[in-house]
């Protein structure tokens, strides 16, 4: 292992930008990913073992924005079932501090973050352009998501767009 990968990972931004890195390097354009895999935090508790929580992370640049970024977020919570709120947030400086959104359920559990990355962070990993991306807890998306359809019957006299009589 390199010194970088000495450590368990908190977070999948790191790993997704290397991935983005490495097409860009290859003239990759536009680029777009995503990763669902666990990540490692520490337990509250001083003698448990550390948490291992499945998380969702998507990444793009080259022909998109924010706005592009958040659609797919919102599309991905409408498919689950989950009523997603977007409220501004300033304090992760892995991101761009007027481009950032945090993401909660109607319940306000915090499912994620999205945004525009920092300037100085899409630097370092070669993009050398504008770079979006988000990260979510999968564990947290999956308790909130309501899966089950709902029957709507169909109406007895449906409505009619055209109705012609003739004599």
């Amino acid at each position: 292992l390199g010194e970088d990968t000495s450590v368990m990972r908190t977070t999948l931004l790191p790993s997704l930008l290397e991935c983005l890195e490495r097409n860009n390097n290859n003239h990759g354009q536009p680029t777009g990913l995503f990763e669902v895999a666990r990540v490692y935090c520490k337990s509250k508790e001083a003698d448990a073992l550390p948490q291992e929580p499945l998380h969702l992370a998507l990444g793009f640049y080259g022909g998109g924005d924010f706005y592009d970024l958040k659609g797919a977020v919102e599309a991905i919570m409408k498919d689950a079932g989950i009523y997603a709120c977007f409220t501004a947030f300033s304090q992760d400086k892995t991101f761009h501090p007027g481009r950032c959104a945090q993401v909660t359920d109607e319940k306000g559990t915090v499912l994620g973050r999205l945004g525009q990355l920092h300037p100085q962070i899409a630097e370092e990993y070669g993009l050398g352009q504008d770079a979006f991306a988000a990260e979510f807890d999968f564990e947290a998306m999956q308790a909130a998501a309501e899966f089950a359809k709902k029957f709507t019957p169909l109406p007895k006299y449906p409505a009619l767009t055209r109705d012609f009589a003739f004599v």
